[in-house]
């Protein structure tokens, strides 16, 4: 792996006479004559490490120093252990309700084409066979038609009973 660098960008900014425009309101640049450049910290900092995939990586962290340096250290921890092998891929996805993955797929349908209808029908289709696991294991809330009613259960964050009654 490629060593991981956190660091704030240098910004270059142009100046005339100590202002940003000049008195016709333009920007001052660097084609404008007499403009002094001034070099500064930006305020955000960043982090570039490569990924898992090899590739090189560079995020915005954020203004506070220790909070991004913790946020780095974090994704450079991540992206190592991806890299190896001991991480789950789908993790993130876990973590995320139901509802956002059901109304992703059928946001995919429609935009594949498919019409009105016929994603209502896989929609429904998909409901029936979750709803088979739900009246199994009636603690476990992982139906689609529990979760599109907004009840805000996913299968990351539901192992116990529900307080809600089916």
């Amino acid at each position: 792996m490629a060593k991981a660098k956190f660091y704030q960008k240098t910004i270059v900014r142009y100046f005339l006479n100590g202002k940003r425009r000049t008195k016709d309101g333009q920007a001052v640049t660097k084609a404008t004559p007499g403009a002094r450049a001034k070099k500064e910290k930006s305020k955000t900092w960043r982090g570039t490490y490569q990924g898992a995939d090899g590739q090189e990586h560079d995020v915005p962290l954020g203004d506070d120093e220790d909070l991004a340096r913790q946020k780095f250290v974090e994704l450079v921890k991540r992206a190592r252990r991806e890299a190896a092998g001991d991480i789950d891929p789908f993790e993130d996805h876990r973590k995320r309700p139901l509802v956002e993955h059901v109304e992703e797929f059928e946001n995919g349908l429609l935009a594949k084409g498919v019409t009105e209808k016929q994603a209502g029908q896989a929609l429904r289709r998909a409901d029936s066979r979750s709803w088979w696991t739900c009246r199994r294991q009636p603690w476990r809330i992982t139906c689609v038609s529990v979760a599109r009613r907004g009840w805000g259960f996913s299968r990351a964050t539901t192992t116990s009973r529900p307080s809600r009654a089916l």
